[in-house]
């Protein structure tokens, strides 16, 4: 039996990238992988109390001199850097010491307890593993757990760019100075040095694994593919990587219970991460406005700074003293997940991170930005301009202005739409929400990415995360083209590709390409509304707007470099605009959606019914608007393809009876041509015939009478000769008993008929 590829996970020391390297492990072990997980030795006690180590997922400790967490309250000056360079000589004796399996027999490595890897997967922190991965020859992907704006900002980032001292930098109380900055924000000496040795290692990669989806971050992937650092190099997007449910303990019910008791769309939820620091009159103010909106409200707030609390907010200093009747919860830890995903929740006041920040627009909770440093400004002002929130003005971990009460009261009305100002942000991340949620659906633009090799040489690492998708669709491809599409085949397709997100049109040509040469794709490329990514409603000069920049987009001529497939997919979006701008071809394509939509509600009606029946709930998971929208829209591609396969079984027939009647029709002219050939002869033949007969009739020969004597025998008839003519039977008389002459065959081959005696009665 063949072994697992056996995965190395390496993170930085920084639970904000922990987690989600903790949850791609966890993603990677669920689909045939073995994976093991590495990070500093100061981790792993907190990994264990936590319990954020998913199953099947080995871990093991770096003894790499960490002794402080970097993203807990106050950084150091030098914070940075010096993990960096204390964590040097571990990182770099661990990695030259690493099994490979592509090791010789003669290499002797070390650490001979860890089974040999395949492949490494390294945060993209961590430069100096990606060094020794490369030195080596093992594949190595950089994994950005920071937003593709971020990763972006930071790889804009050059030699010559002008910086503060950390001092400077790191002082609490010093204004911002105008300086050369990274994401419009200061940048330390250390920091720039961190930087760019960072960025320095992308070009060794074999890919970059980015914790997002390309529909919400079109702007940060053109500039990635336009820096000559990584523009050589693959992007993948697996976002929105998520942290498992929280497991069912004391206070998860406690906060679940508090929330139920709630209004839907009520709550505040305020975080700001482990490194915000509010000064007591802040606290305070944020205090004050939160009972003045006079909202229920979850703070998420460290217990350092509990004490600057208001007396009436120093009540709940734990989530299991929350009661139900409550008006909030002040609590140093929170379910973050949890919280923003229930209905009562609606708005997150947030500093910007970038899993917050995931979690919230999965959820569909438009945010108010508060951000302090690093990549959460960034990731703020990308927000904003997908109308996700809005931003505090002003804010940061140096910032000396102070935030009053009714500003910040007013700004989170204006967030969670209690102010009457014409701004829906919920609505707007609402839409963000169905975005993301497609986005991770099978056959999503995550899944069009996730169809990329992570490295080569060996099995695909990406069919090995979603089992075999590529290979069903290429089986449903190959069976489409060699003969009508049969139902195994569209249920293969359709148990891979449930549903194929509507992705947003400013993708970049490459993806666009990607996405419409995909494998599956003459099944994925039926629906014309999919195909050019709007939906039945849209209006038609909409519609042709979207063609327009569509057909730019992947022209032939604009991508030189991929012009074959170039060609294909725009064909697919000529051919789909072609449909929808005739008016019977649209009124069809919308009679298909609706006809989806009809009989999925029919389905969910009759599924109903028949748990009543049975006695059980009727709930069902079609009640969840994205699943059921999911179902019509797996249910949309069903009728396309049946429709197809049913246009292709017409036209082999129709194909089959032209040839039939071809064939036919061919006999037929044969069979005149004969005809017609036969009646040609037969007329130029008449005069000879008429003449040879008339001769005949002129020049046969007399055949004697019988004599009446009885006694006398006749004579014999003397033969004629006759040139030229038929020579006729002569019939000679034999005398018999009564005298009577007998005849023999006359000419021209008649019979004489025989004589029959007369009978008398």
């Amino acid at each position: 039996m063949k072994s697992k590829i056996h995965v190395l996970v390496y993170s930085y020391p920084v639970f904000g990238h922990i987690i989600p390297h903790l949850r791609l492990a966890e993603t990677l072990s669920q689909h045939d992988l073995e994976v093991t997980f590495l990070v500093s030795n100061f981790c792993l006690p907190q990994i264990h109390t936590r319990n954020l180590l998913p199953m099947n997922v080995a871990l093991i400790g770096l003894p790499d001199n960490v002794t402080e967490a970097t993203d807990v309250e106050r950084p150091t000056p030098t914070k940075r850097e010096d993990v960096s360079t204390c964590m040097r000589d571990a990182v770099v004796d661990f990695f030259c010491n690493l099994p490979s399996a592509g090791d010789s027999g003669s290499d002797c490595r070390k650490d001979a307890s860890l089974k040999p890897v395949d492949v490494v997967v390294c945060d993209s922190f961590c430069y100096l593993a990606v060094e020794q991965c490369h030195r080596r020859g093992i594949p190595c992907h950089i994994f950005s757990t920071p937003s593709a704006v971020a990763l972006s900002t930071m790889m804009a980032l050059t030699e010559t760019a002008p910086t503060v001292s950390n001092e400077v930098f790191f002082a609490s109380s010093t204004p911002e100075k105008k300086t050369a900055e990274v994401g419009g924000r200061q940048l330390s000496d250390s920091n720039k040095r961190f930087m760019l040795a960072c960025n320095d290692v992308v070009r060794l990669a074999r890919s970059v694994i980015i914790n997002s989806f390309s529909e919400l971050e079109p702007a940060a992937i053109a500039d990635l593919h336009a820096n000559p650092k990584s523009k050589n190099v693959p992007l993948h997007f697996i976002g929105p990587l998520l942290s498992s449910p929280a497991e069912k303990d004391a206070i998860s019910e406690t906060f679940t219970h508090w929330l139920d008791s709630k209004d839907p769309g009520s709550v505040v939820y305020l975080a700001f991460g482990s490194m915000a620091l509010f000064t007591r009159e802040l606290t305070a103010e944020i205090a004050k406005a939160l009972l003045a909106i006079g909202k229920p409200f979850i703070w998420a707030l460290p217990a350092s700074q509990i004490q600057f609390l208001p007396d009436e907010l120093k009540v709940t200093q734990s989530a299991l003293n929350a009661k139900p009747d409550g008006q909030f919860i002040v609590a140093p830890w929170v379910p973050q997940r949890l919280i923003l995903a229930h209905p009562a929740t609606r708005v997150f006041v947030t500093h910007a991170g970038w899993n917050g920040a995931l979690e919230s627009i999965v959820a569909g909770v438009p945010m108010l930005f508060w951000p302090f440093f690093g990549d959460a400004n960034v990731n703020a002002d990308a927000l904003v301009r997908e109308k996700l929130g809005i931003r505090i003005a002003g804010t940061g971990m140096r910032s000396a202005r102070a935030v009053s009460a009714e500003e910040f009261g007013a700004a989170v009305s204006t967030v969670a739409g209690w102010s009457d100002d014409g701004n829906d942000y919920y609505g707007n991340a609402q839409k963000w929400s169905r975005i993301a949620r497609d986005a991770q659906t099978d056959g999503g633009t995550t899944d069009v990415h996730y169809s990329n090799r992570l490295f080569d040489g060996q099995t695909d690492l990406v069919n090995r995360i979603d089992g075999t998708i590529e290979s069903s669709l290429m089986a449903s491809e190959t069976a489409s083209n060699s003969a009508p599409a049969g139902e195994d085949d569209l249920d293969s397709f359709l148990s891979v590709v449930k549903s194929i997100a509507a992705a947003d049109s400013r993708l970049t040509p490459a993806q666009q390409i990607e996405r419409l040469n995909r494998p599956g794709s003459s099944y994925a490329n039926l629906n014309p509304f999919a195909v050019l990514q709007v939906t039945a409603d849209t209006a038609m000069d909409d519609i042709k707007k979207q063609f327009r920049r569509l057909s730019i987009l992947v022209h032939p001529d604009k991508n030189p470099d991929d012009a074959a497939r170039a060609q294909i997919a725009f064909d697919a979006v000529v051919k789909a605009w072609k449909v929808l701008e005739n008016e019977e071809g649209y009124k069809r394509c919308l009679e298909i959606v609706e006809e989806a939509k009809a009989i999925t509600e029919q389905n969910v009606k009759e599924k109903k019914k028949k748990l009543r029946k049975e006695g059980k709930s009727s709930a069902v998971d079609e009640d969840d608007p994205e699943k059921m929208n999911s179902a019509i829209y797996s249910l949309t591609m069903k009728l396309f393809a049946d429709l197809e396969r049913k246009r292709k079984a017409q036209e082999q027939k129709n194909a089959s009876e032209k040839k039939r009647k071809a064939l036919d029709d061919q006999a037929e002219e044969d069979k005149a041509k004969e005809d017609k050939e036969w009646q040609k002869n037969f007329e130029a033949s008449r005069t000879q015939r008429v003449d040879n007969w008339r001769s005949f009739q002129a020049k046969k020969p007399v055949v004697a009478a019988p004599s009446t004597s009885d006694s006398v025998d006749a004579p014999a008839a003397v033969p004629v000769k006759v040139a030229a003519a038929p020579v006729p039977v002569v019939v000679k008389p034999s005398p018999s008993s009564s005298g009577a002459v007998k005849l023999g065959r006359a000419p021209l081959g008649l019979k004489v008929p025989k004589h029959k005696a007369e009978q008398r009665h």
